[in-house]
């Protein structure tokens, strides 16, 4: 997910420091910035208060987005 990535740069530090904030390994962080991995389901919502990504956009298959 790019936006992930866009973040991360953002706040110029590592995978392994973005995924030591939410308790994940710097190659589990890595692959949920390319897509190759969704985020896991318990990390959601840490991941959004982290980076300000709406759940709907992290996982639009767990979170549907109330209109």
């Amino acid at each position: 997910m790019n936006k992930l990535r866009t973040w991360r740069k953002a706040q110029k530090i590592t995978a392994a420091e973005a995924g030591a904030k939410i308790g994940v390994s710097s190659v589990q962080w890595f692959r949920m910035e390319t897509g190759d991995r969704a985020v896991a389901a318990d990390k959601v919502l840490q991941v959004e208060a982290m980076t300000g990504i709406p759940r709907t956009e992290l996982r639009p298959d767990i979170f549907k987005e109330v209109a």
